[in-house]
């Protein structure tokens, strides 16, 4: 009973981190956002102090990135828009900004992950990569339950 006392707070609590950004995600978000917490909390064993410190960090490191992938969709959206009239120089320069998002996007990651590091056992972090994939198969997983008129989860 403990445990499960534990873990709801843990899950609010992580959740609430996430509640400036519910307006832009739309339907759902809060309740990817959940389905997130409930899956790192597991995949990584965080625990209400850990997740304390970690929440907040990641969340950081999220929203660096989202920045770089609204930069890179704009950047897909200007080639898509003008294909067939875009200079390659211009091209040539969009690949480089999307390139350079791409390693703005990886230089994010391992600056997050040495402050994960800081804040959480290493072991942990370590974690995060299975945590991620384990998220999207879930994700997945719904979408296609939703897609084939299961709708339910």
């Amino acid at each position: 009973m403990r445990k499960s006392k534990l873990f709801i707070i843990l899950l609010l609590l992580a959740t609430s981190f996430k509640m400036v950004a519910q307006d832009e995600e739309g339907p759902g978000g809060s309740q990817v956002e959940s389905l997130r917490v409930g899956i790192y909390t597991r995949v990584m064993h965080l625990n209400a102090d850990e997740a304390a410190k970690f929440w907040p960090l990641y969340n950081e490191m999220q929203s660096e990135i989202q920045k770089q992938k609204t930069i890179q969709k704009g950047i897909r959206q200007k080639v898509r828009e003008n294909y067939f009239t875009i200079s390659d120089e211009e091209l040539s320069k969009c690949i480089d900004d999307a390139f350079d998002c791409d390693q703005k996007i990886l230089d994010a990651k391992r600056k997050y992950f040495k402050e994960f590091a800081k804040a959480i056992p290493l072991k942990k972090v370590a974690l995060i990569p299975k945590a991620d994939r384990e998220f999207q198969q879930e994700i997945l997983k719904r979408m296609g339950q939703m897609r084939d008129g299961g709708g339910g989860q």
